[in-house]
């Protein structure tokens, strides 16, 4: 009978061992998956709130344009080096979102 109390606890000891494994891959891979939707996740809002402080600076810089205001130049510039960075933000979005 020990014979068997013996074979039974071996079975019993990789049964435990497996499930208490397989529990841990379990949740390793969905800390992981968490982990990597967050990532994505402030990824995009962080795009998407640098587009809209990038437009409230283009709004702000075309108005002085338009009335000829004493700030124009400055506007200018400013128009101008966002318009060279479009392309940059338009190409890290994109690589981002890949």
């Amino acid at each position: 009978m020990s014979e068997f109390d013996v074979g039974r606890n071996s079975i019993q000891q990789r049964i435990v061992c497996e499930f208490l494994a397989t529990a841990g891959l379990v949740l390793l891979l969905t800390a992981g998956a968490l982990s990597g939707t967050a990532f994505l996740q402030f990824q995009d809002m962080t795009n998407e709130n640098l587009i809209g402080v990038a437009r409230v600076i283009g709004g702000n810089s075309k108005a002085s344009l338009l009335f000829n205001d004493e700030q124009a130049v400055q506007a200018n510039e400013t128009v101008s080096d966002l318009a060279a960075h479009a392309q940059r933000l338009e190409e890290n979005i994109d690589r981002f979102r890949l």
